[in-house]
């Protein structure tokens, strides 16, 4: 084995060993494909994945008009599909980062369709930037999600799939993911493995459990020197009633920088492509 296989070797049987057998190249894709998400928005361009077959944008509704958060496309072997969701980009959405934490709602899904089910409480902004419609006068970023979602199975049906989202777009794929597995979107019984990197918070130990049995197949990759997965309200010593899902895939690697030590291009992405042998799969007994 050469020093370049085992730190990929090492990573996979870890997660193997916890029931996600996904590869690191695998993970490698999706990461990019995240970058890809940010690209396009940056540019007005639609997005492009290097192996991949782009097939629907996902959008979400801002003060300033529909923006561009993701899309679904399948590989080009059509071994899986995949659906992407980026991170912060507007100051709207910067705006549901910091904000409104504490302030809590009940997830309530399907979000089209019944019969919908409580599957615990949320934080409320987060929930109704992903299910609201303005009074009905404008698409839902669920409408989207789930749209997306019924396009690439039918695109290439029968695959597995995947989700996978950076910073406010992992709490908001864990909530697509979540309601397209319980209204049927992808037509079949297969279930997404949800992919997230620094991803915020989202809801309370009752929304964990849920969410959990029902989408076990959940990564959470976190730097302990970024402050957005860790964060749960502005003000110190706030009670925290949030929990992360799924198994945790943690590094540590300080740039002496917030931002940076966030950055899905100069921190999660390099990581996995350079620096796998330093991901830790599972709990941490401190001071590992």
């Amino acid at each position: 084995m050469s020093a370049t296989d085992y730190p990929a070797a090492a990573l996979e049987t870890a997660l193997a060993a916890n029931g996600l057998p996904i590869s690191l190249t695998t993970l490698i894709n999706l990461a990019n494909g995240v970058m890809a998400a940010y690209d396009a928005y940056s540019k007005g361009t639609t997005p492009s994945l290097n192996g991949y077959t782009y097939v629907a944008p996902i959008n979400v509704h801002e003060l300033t008009g529909y923006q561009l958060l993701g899309f679904a496309a399948y590989a080009n072997n059509l071994s899986h599909n995949i659906i992407i969701l980026r991170g912060t980009v507007t100051a709207e959405e910067a705006d549901y980062d910091l904000q409104g934490w504490g302030l809590n709602t009940p997830c309530s899904l399907p979000s089209s369709g019944n019969p919908k089910a409580n599957y615990g409480n949320v934080k409320k902004d987060l929930y109704d930037f992903y299910t609201g419609t303005n009074f009905g006068t404008v698409t839902s970023l669920a409408s989207s999600f789930n749209t997306a979602v019924k396009k690439v199975a039918q695109a290439n049906p029968g695959k597995p799939w995947f989700v996978a989202a950076h910073s406010l777009g992992g709490a908001l794929a864990t909530l697509g993911a979540l309601d397209a597995v319980v209204s049927n979107s992808y037509g079949s019984t297969a279930k997404p493995t949800l992919v997230t990197f620094g991803s915020l918070h989202l809801g309370d130990q009752s929304f964990a459990n849920k969410f959990n049995s029902i989408l076990p197949s959940t990564l959470r990759f976190a730097n302990l020197s970024d402050f957005v997965p860790s964060l749960v309200s502005l003000l110190p010593g706030s009670p925290n009633p949030y929990v992360h899902v799924g198994l945790e895939a943690t590094f540590i690697w300080e740039k002496w920088d917030n931002w940076a030590n966030h950055s899905m291009q100069f921190t999660y992405l390099p990581t996995l492509q350079n620096y796998s042998s330093v991901i830790k799969v599972g709990p941490r007994q401190y001071p590992q």
